[in-house]
């Protein structure tokens, strides 16, 4: 496969994006966090490859959050400014909103409050409510993140992947390899944005906006997943009407290398 080029750039409200496809239709991925941690450089063909099969129907957009966030700052907030987002940069209207873990929980707000904006929502590996060892695994990513120790910050996330001993220590070795090409982003409030999206991580609800959904959301977990149980995606996907819920077995929190991954949202977006 040849090498696929992505632009990065920051939206007209600040918010940090990478680009790529040159589809005509507009597919927005609310990407995981805590942080700006959008798959540059070495990270991109590891962590976008899921949606590269989509690339030539779509232009995909990859979002983080919002540079500057203030103390008390919450997941509603993140929502809105990914509705300003939309209406300043991409005349009101996207095709197709795809909220992965963290932005999966933003994703919850935005289906609610903002359903003229989109057509079809995609929640990846999220619910309303993170298992306690994953907020705790996010919130020492968190500091060290914060701190600008890179290595013990991406190595620890290896845990998320494998329930495996063996494979786990393969990943979290290969993550702490990895660490060294990733750039930290520059800009001077990076280290205090990481830890309020933390901070909103823990205080997240959406449960009180999700009768208000009325366009249909696929949800997919994985019944490995370190963040999120089925059980509360069961819960969540039981409150949302018109969702179709589908979980995917022996797989963990990352969904797209499932043999169903494309299939399944190809059969829930090609009805635009």
């Amino acid at each position: 496969m040849a090498k696929i080029a992505y632009i990065e750039n920051i939206s007209s409200n600040n918010i940090p994006y990478i680009r790529f496809g040159n589809g005509k239709k507009q597919m927005l991925v609310f990407y995981g966090g805590p942080g700006d941690i959008l798959p540059r450089g070495m990270l991109f063909s590891v962590f976008a490859k899921g949606f590269f099969p989509f690339k030539e129907e779509y232009t995909i957009t990859m979002l983080s959050r919002k540079i500057g966030l203030r103390e008390g700052y919450t997941t509603e907030l993140m929502a809105q400014d990914y509705a300003t987002l939309i209406e300043n940069d991409f005349n009101n209207k996207v095709d197709v909103i795809i909220g992965y873990s963290y932005g999966g929980i933003i994703a919850q707000h935005f289906a609610a409050m903002y359903p003229n904006l989109f057509d079809y929502l995609i929640i990846l590996g999220a619910t309303n409510k993170p298992t306690e060892k994953g907020l705790e695994l996010d919130r020492r990513f968190s500091k060290y993140l914060s701190e600008g120790k890179k290595a013990k910050a991406f190595s620890i996330m290896g845990e998320i992947f494998s329930n495996s001993k063996i494979k786990k220590a393969l990943i979290k070795f290969a993550l702490f390899l990895t660490s060294f090409f990733v750039k930290i982003p520059k800009y001077d409030t990076f280290s205090e944005d990481i830890l309020i999206e933390f901070e909103a991580e823990g205080t997240h609800d959406a449960s009180d906006h999700f009768a208000l959904i009325k366009k249909p959301i696929l949800i997919i977990i994985g019944d490995e997943d370190y963040y999120f149980t089925v059980e509360s995606a069961k819960s969540m996907a039981e409150q949302i009407p018109n969702s179709i819920l589908k979980i995917y077995r022996d797989t963990g929190h990352n969904l797209e290398e499932h043999p169903n991954f494309e299939r399944d949202l190809r059969e829930f977006i090609g009805k635009i």
